[in-house]
């Protein structure tokens, strides 16, 4: 073979490099541009990722404000045993009695005002201390915020606290009875209906 003739293969074998070239070049670019939107996608969920757990963060932050603000206010209530923050603890737990007796019975849920739970706590005051009959029809009207279409008035936290009291310190099975905590709204447990077999 001469020279000649080796002139058009090397030039051949040149212009199909540079198309493999070029074709290696854009497929490189390609693959580029899909890499690029995989990663710009993960950096997007990780941003979000990163975004929501610093949401979390602070979400449990002000919340451990908000329970470390109720204990400093409640020691506080321990060593004065009045004040505000004693009666607005009450007003808020008879609020929350007063919302699941009401979704309990499936009726509409009105909170109570301060106000109204002073009118409310001085009426159940004379309906326990008193004849029920003896009662001003302005007292009856009060109570019927807390009572129940089956009877029975609602208690007040404070009279509720005394009652589990007295409870605890007159049952003898509850002084020696432990609370246990379950996973679910029921207890199982075995029961043998069977009835006593006999032969004769």
């Amino acid at each position: 073979m001469e020279i000649a003739d080796l002139k058009p293969l090397i030039e051949k074998q040149g212009e199909a490099f540079e198309a493999f070239k070029k074709a290696n070049d854009e497929n490189l670019k390609k693959r580029d541009v899909v890499i690029e939107e995989k990663i710009s996608r993960i950096e997007g969920d990780l941003d979000a990722a990163v975004e929501a757990k610093a949401a979390l963060e602070r979400q449990i932050a002000a919340e451990k404000k908000e329970r470390e603000e109720l204990e400093l206010r409640l020691s506080k209530l321990g060593t004065k045993g009045t004040g505000d923050d004693k009666f607005d603890v009450e007003l808020k737990s008879f609020n929350d009695a007063l919302k699941a007796s009401a979704k309990d019975r499936q009726v509409a849920y009105e909170p109570v005002d301060a106000d109204g739970y002073r009118a409310y706590k001085s009426a159940f005051r004379n309906f326990m201390s008193k004849d029920a009959r003896l009662l001003t029809a302005d007292e009856v009207k009060t109570l019927s915020v807390g009572s129940d279409p089956d009877g029975g008035y609602l208690v007040t936290p404070d009279t509720g606290g005394r009652i589990v009291t007295k409870v605890y310190e007159t049952s003898e099975m509850r002084q020696i009875a432990s609370v246990q905590s379950i996973s679910s709204d029921k207890l199982e447990g075995i029961e043998d209906l069977g009835e006593a077999g006999a032969g004769g």
